[in-house]
């Protein structure tokens, strides 16, 4: 009895059949390196977070850089980040270490990489090979007492500076989804990551107009820092990066961020009522989230 050998179609399936189950292995592992990717830089502006609130405490004012922040700072800030969540913490940092550029300098806080940080300066983000730095602090929070600080208002976020003063200057370096999207993140006071989608901020609707409205509280903030105009802006703009990045979520929540614009047109028109704001132009902005709200 003769061997029967594989037709020719039937190499052609076995091939195909590899080739696919190949590529769904490949995609499968860079999809969980981005995503250890993105859990080892939220680490890392937790940490950041928690450091820039021992330094408020001890000299009573937030800094003016993160370059302000001292070794014992970050030693704290990073002993407290791992106690929340040691094992996961670990495994993601163990992952991404898997897949690093090698022009990352100081990729992870952890204490190996905390003096060369402490003395240059250098803040660095696993997504960010371009050998500056990789995170920034809200400029109008400088000189601040930490009670003085809302839950809601960013402390540090993606950045090539040293500070960020707006939108402008949060980074899209992360990778997510099926079909590859940018995305930047953020963290507030109270702990509550925000995201920024790189196609929200460059879209046209309602999330472009959020993103142009949010622009305009930005340069209000930073144009008037140091008094009450700057302060109340701050509320604002902190319920509108809320929104946007509600919009940024991989299944948008349309509602939560409804309820921030409605939580900004509030504050807006406290702005208003206090005359910390031309009243013309504040109502033109209420009116511009009121349209936005009106959408379906």
């Amino acid at each position: 009895m003769k061997n029967k050998g594989f037709t020719l179609i039937e190499i052609t399936v076995a091939l195909s059949l590899l080739l696919i189950i190949s590529s769904l292995a490949i995609f499968g592992y860079n999809s969980f390196v981005d995503k250890a990717r993105r859990k080892v830089c939220e680490g890392n502006l937790k940490a950041l977070t928690s450091a820039i609130e021992y330094y408020s405490v001890e000299f009573d004012a937030l800094p003016a850089t993160l370059g302000n922040l001292r070794q014992d700072h970050f030693e704290r800030a990073f002993a407290r980040m791992m106690e929340e969540n040691p094992i996961s913490n670990r495994f993601y940092g163990a992952i991404a270490k898997l897949d690093i550029s090698g022009e990352s300098h100081a990729a992870f806080l952890t204490y190996d990489n905390l003096k060369p940080m402490a003395t240059e300066d250098h803040f660095k983000d696993p997504d960010d090979s371009n050998g500056g730095v990789s995170y920034g602090i809200n400029s109008s929070l400088t000189g601040k007492k930490w009670s003085e600080i809302g839950d809601n208002e960013i402390i540090v976020a993606d950045s090539d500076s040293y500070v960020f003063n707006g939108l402008r200057d949060i980074v899209s370096r992360h990778s997510r989804g099926v079909v590859t999207e940018h995305i930047a993140m953020a963290l507030t006071k109270g702990k509550e990551l925000l995201v920024f989608s790189e196609s929200v901020a460059s879209s046209t609707g309602e999330s472009a107009d959020i993103y142009s409205i949010t622009s305009y509280f930005d340069d209000l903030v930073n144009t008037n820092l140091g008094n009450a105009v700057a302060d109340k802006a701050e509320d604002v703009r902190s319920d509108l990066y809320a929104a946007l990045s509600e919009l940024s979520k991989t299944t948008p929540d349309t509602e939560a961020a409804r309820s921030n614009i409605e939580g900004a047109q509030t504050d807006l028109q406290a702005m208003i009522d206090a005359g910390l704001i031309d009243s013309a132009t504040g109502s033109s902005l209420i009116n511009r989230l009121q349209t936005i709200l009106s959408q379906p």
